[in-house]
C-alpha cells in the first residue's frame, strides 16, 4: 500500500505479533501479493503490446459502463451479485483477442527461439 508512516499509525492497524505463526502468514501474503503483482504486471504488458488485446477490452469496458448506468437509474449505487458479474462476464469478448495474443507470441517465439519465451 502507498501510504506514509504516519497515515499508517493513524489507520489504528496493528502490527502482527515477531511469533513464527505470524511472520509466516506474513511470508505467505507477501509471496500472494508478489504473484499477483506480477500477473498483473504481465496482463498490463500484453495490453500495452497487443492491438487487439487492447480493443477488447475497451469494448469490454463500454459494456461494463453501459450495463452500470442502466443499474445506477433504478439504484442509487450498483452493487452487482455474482450471478450479474457471470452473466456480464458471458458478454465480454476476450477469447479471440487473447487466443490471436496467445498465438502471435507463440509465433515470435518460434522464430526467436528465445529462452524467454519459454515463460510465455
Amino acid at each position: 500500500m502507498d501510504w506514509s508512516q504516519e497515515a499508517m499509525w493513524e489507520s489504528g492497524a496493528e502490527y502482527p505479533d515477531w511469533s513464527p505463526e505470524d511472520i509466516a502468514f506474513v511470508n505467505d501474503m507477501t509471496r500472494e501479493a508478489q504473484a499477483i503483482m506480477g500477473a498483473a504486471e504481465g496482463g498490463m504488458a500484453l495490453v500495452e503490446d497487443n492491438a487487439a488485446v487492447r480493443k477488447a477490452l475497451q469494448h469490454n469496458i463500454q459494456i461494463v459502463n453501459k450495463y452500470i448506468q442502466k443499474r445506477e437509474k433504478k439504484h442509487a449505487r450498483t452493487y452487482l451479485t455474482d450471478d450479474e458479474c457471470g452473466a456480464l462476464a458471458h458478454r465480454l469478448a476476450w477469447l479471440s483477442a487473447m487466443e490471436n495474443a496467445l498465438n502471435a507470441s507463440n509465433e515470435w517465439c518460434k522464430l526467436k527461439s528465445s529462452q524467454k519465451c519459454a515463460k510465455l
